[in-house]
């Protein structure tokens, strides 16, 4: 077999794959991340109210966020601001999301990589931290008043600190 024909080979057999794996579940995708979105609520104890941009990239793989405070530092900059890369997995049938913000750097590693097994219109992204405790931040669909509400738990063995409760409503 030539090179030509093993590439060829190699394309039709992922084809098939891809094919073969089920697609994003019905009802609870990123389409309903994309858009324009004010963030409200309760983080780390202290009423916050941030921007959420969120939209397709790289031939529509993954949905990014892009989220910044309101509240600015003395310099001018937000306050808060992060990248959020959020993608399915069909082969693993479940969601994926990188989370990188301004709070420390360390993002980009694999133990940063929250995983979600959706839930009727529930992903809950569970990140496992270095010292063996979990960060739950968890998004829930209301798709009668098409918002979000996301839930941030850190749970260290039996106990569970809530660290943030927040509401995304679309921009009109």
């Amino acid at each position: 077999m030539n090179l030509t024909s093993w590439i060829l080979a190699a394309v039709f057999a992922g084809t098939l794959q891809a094919l073969a794996e089920p697609s994003a579940p019905i009802g609870l995708a990123e389409e309903q991340l994309v858009g324009h979105w004010l963030l409200q609520g309760v983080l780390g104890g202290k009423e916050t109210v941030h921007d959420v941009d969120a939209e397709w990239i790289l031939n529509r793989e993954y949905a990014q966020l892009h989220e910044v405070s309101r509240e600015k530092k003395p310099d001018g900059s937000p306050a808060y601001e992060a990248i959020i890369y959020v993608e399915w997995s069909a082969r693993a049938h479940e969601y994926s999301c990188l989370w990188l913000d301004s709070t420390e750097g360390g993002g980009i590693s694999a133990n940063v990589i929250a995983h979600g097994k959706p839930e009727t219109n529930k992903i809950p992204f569970i990140f496992q931290l270095k010292d063996g405790h979990t960060f739950h931040n968890t998004f829930t669909y209301d798709p009668a008043a098409d918002a979000w509400e996301w839930l941030l738990e850190d749970h260290k063995g039996d106990k569970v600190d809530v660290f943030g409760h927040v509401r995304l409503t679309r921009k009109k």
